[in-house]
């Protein structure tokens, strides 16, 4: 599957803190609380730092940071995550930033926006204008 071209409006100012917002892949959740992702894969931006990263959470609740790097980030972004079995390519805009990296043991099939705000940080409010899912052939 391919997951690309969420768009997302950030406001020109932004609040002492800062924030991460993204796309999140291969989530899945506990069947008795479906709402509730219990493991996913995460890429996100933060405009306030200008940095990108890729995290997984187990479903045991476990963070570990695949990779992260700085990186210009534009008021209005596109992220895209392509995925092709157990590899994963990361997208800002038409630049890659992180190729083909292999995250074995990701199963599940939802996907989603994701907003976290950095201690310090106060609220936050995003437009996240399009998500598109395409099945490669």
């Amino acid at each position: 599957r391919r997951f690309r071209q969420l768009e997302n409006e950030v406001p020109a100012e932004q609040d002492v803190g800062g924030f991460w917002y993204g796309l999140v892949a291969r989530a899945s959740a506990d069947p008795a609380e479906p709402a509730k992702a219990t493991s996913y894969l995460a890429f996100e931006v933060n405009p306030v730092s200008n940095q990108w990263r890729v995290l997984v959470r187990d479903a045991d609740g476990t963070e570990r940071l695949v990779e992260t790097s700085s990186w210009t980030i534009p008021p209005t972004t596109k992220l895209r995550i392509e995925v092709v079995g157990d590899e994963y390519t990361f997208k800002i805009g038409n630049a890659t930033v992180l190729p083909s990296q292999p995250i074995p043991g990701l199963r599940g099939g939802g996907v989603g926006f994701i907003l976290e705000l950095e201690p310090g940080a106060t609220e936050k409010h995003m437009h996240f204008e399009l998500l598109r899912v395409s099945k490669l052939s």
